[in-house]
């Protein structure tokens, strides 16, 4: 939460973004992209916020 806070404020999520939620919805992707590096040794880090972004716009 404090992290969509700061990313609020800095600009990078609209100024009406709810830090709880995104902070919610956050937790939940970072497991996803950890198990599917470790059973399938991708994407790298870059391809999965390229996607991450794309399917959150």
């Amino acid at each position: 939460m404090t992290a969509a806070r700061r990313a609020r404020d800095a600009g990078e999520l609209p100024p009406e973004a709810d830090p709880a939620a995104v902070g919610a919805a956050l937790f939940g992707l970072v497991p996803g992209y950890f198990t599917q590096r470790i059973l399938t040794g991708s994407p790298d880090r870059a391809t999965y916020l390229a996607g991450a972004r794309t399917l959150l716009r």
